[in-house]
């Protein structure tokens, strides 16, 4: 984990731009942690959504710009609107995936 600290440390320290900085966070913190696929949304809680900006994901399909509601999902966003620490895999990325789209 120091590693990719470093590595993220590094590739960000002489930036200025948001977007970049976390992009890099996604991509290194995807990488360095061997994972299929990581990203970063922003939440809007007044319309109640949140939409992935920035991803690392070289074998599924992009998700970038996609929004999902957050009611349809309380056991992921109650706990991130609360300001908790969360991660999460889902088991069976098809359904999931499918349902954001219909």
């Amino acid at each position: 984990f120091e590693t990719t600290l470093k590595r993220i440390t590094d590739k960000v320290r002489d930036s200025l731009d948001e977007a970049q900085i976390l992009q890099t966070v996604v991509q290194e913190l995807g990488t360095g942690m061997g994972v299929n696929s990581c990203n970063a949304a922003i939440y809007d809680q007044e319309a109640g959504t949140s939409t992935i900006c920035y991803e690392y994901n070289p074998p599924i399909v992009p998700l970038q710009g996609l929004q999902s509601r957050l009611a349809n999902y309380p056991e992921i966003y109650n706990q991130l609107l609360a300001g908790e620490c969360f991660q999460f895999c889902f088991l069976c990325w098809s359904e999931f995936f499918f349902s954001l789209l219909f």
